[in-house]
């Protein structure tokens, strides 16, 4: 097995990566088919769809300067027309740092369509694919990557909390085949919706871990309690920060093996001063760029536009 990034050599003792992938939308605009689950879509109409996916386009490409300009390699994807959610690219397909890929069941019909065979092909080029879960969907049992998963590689844990689009029983069949532990816990918004995916409430990085409690109402001592065992910092994010995208971000690494953390600027500018400092103490700085379209119509951020290629 080799990764993708010919530069980088497998370590399974590490937290990030230092190449991502990103997809270049040939179309965006508000999925219908996600709106259920997921409270901060804003819908459009179709004369808005051409002014929509210029301004995503030109934030896709800001956030590409912003993470090159710190070292880190990006590869630019071409995105599927029919397939809105395309750029939230770490949904149906994640890589390991033992240089295994595994493929997700997706909740959504057009999303599961963003798993084209040449992409499936261009993973398998470069990593075995340890397990495929597509099938699964036929199931209604659904899984989504990186979504539903929020993984501490270095102390093999997986965080993941429990909605439409995160089945329980196929959360832990996955860990167990990995070798990671589950902790499951459950989570809402202020409607009483599940929140959608795991990496809006939660972050890991070398060391540390941002993550709101406040939107928990199960589960959330023994999320602490694995925190700290595994001698992580633990930076709370309030709910309303949550809303603002302050736990949707990734640790990268730049120049000289620097470690960064991606996010949007609306969520780098939420965090609070005291938060930002204790977040320096464990990275070289904070890489944002704008993502307001990504956001409001297609209701993710940083975290969920990168694909991580271990």
């Amino acid at each position: 097995m080799r990764p993708i990034n010919e530069n980088h050599t497998i370590n399974e003792n590490r937290q990030s990566t230092g190449h991502v992938a990103l997809f270049y939308p040939k179309r965006f605009y508000s999925n219908p088919q996600t709106m259920e689950t997921n409270p901060y879509q804003h819908d459009n109409d179709e004369a808005e769809i051409r002014r929509i996916t210029k301004r995503a386009q030109a934030e896709i490409l800001d956030l590409q300067d912003a993470l090159i300009e710190k070292g880190v390699v990006v590869t630019m994807l071409p995105g599927e027309p029919e397939c809105p959610d395309c750029i939230f690219s770490g949904n149906w397909v994640s890589t390991l740092p033992d240089g295994t890929a595994c493929l997700f069941p997706m909740q959504a019909p057009n999303r599961r369509a963003e798993r084209t065979p040449h992409l499936v092909k261009a993973i398998a080029r470069h990593y075995e694919i340890a397990q495929d879960y597509s099938l699964e969907e036929g199931k209604g049992r659904f899984l989504e990557a990186t979504g539903s998963l929020v993984l501490d590689h270095i102390n093999k844990v997986a965080y993941s909390t429990l909605s439409k689009r995160t089945d329980e029983g196929l959360a832990r069949e996955w860990c167990e085949k990995n070798g990671y532990r589950p902790v499951i816990f459950e989570t809402a918004f202020e409607d009483g919706r599940p929140v959608y995916h795991t990496d809006l409430v939660m972050y890991i990085g070398t060391g540390y871990a941002v993550v709101s409690f406040e939107v928990m109402t199960e589960g959330a001592e023994e999320v602490r309690k694995s925190l700290e065992a595994s001698g992580l910092d633990i930076i709370e994010i309030s709910r309303a920060q949550m809303n603002a995208m302050c736990g949707n971000a990734l640790e990268v690494i730049g120049y000289d093996g620097k470690r960064y953390v991606a996010m949007s600027s609306g969520a780098h500018d939420a965090l609070s001063d005291q938060q930002r400092k204790r977040l320096l103490g464990h990275i070289e700085g904070i890489i944002h760029a704008p993502v307001p379209t990504i956001e409001y119509y297609g209701g993710g951020s940083v975290r969920c536009l990168i694909l991580e290629y271990f």
